[in-house]
């Protein structure tokens, strides 16, 4: 996973993205400091960069996804899983 992050050290927004058990993910641990609220995920086909953003987008208040059942996105094997998303600003604190 990458993040925009400038030079001129004005890094001031940590994002921090944790998955667990969804799609092919065991695992993603991803806390960057960054400049702006840009994301790039890409990685090759079947890698679950479409699970990713469907968890996103059952985070909205209108969700696209109405009729998704959650089940059928924890990975195969799993009872459970784990989607967890923060942004903190670090200018003021």
């Amino acid at each position: 996973m990458s993040a925009t992050k400038n030079n001129d050290d004005k890094s001031n927004i940590t994002l921090d993205l944790n998955i667990s058990n969804f799609g092919p993910h065991k695992t993603v641990n991803f806390k960057e400091d960054v400049s702006a609220i840009n994301m790039c995920i890409y990685a090759d086909n079947g890698r679950g960069k479409t699970i990713i953003s469907t968890l996103f987008d059952l985070l909205k208040d209108e969700p696209t996804c109405l009729n998704c059942d959650v089940k059928e996105l924890v990975s195969f094997g799993q009872d459970k899983g784990n989607f967890s998303f923060s942004m903190k600003n670090n200018k003021n604190s």
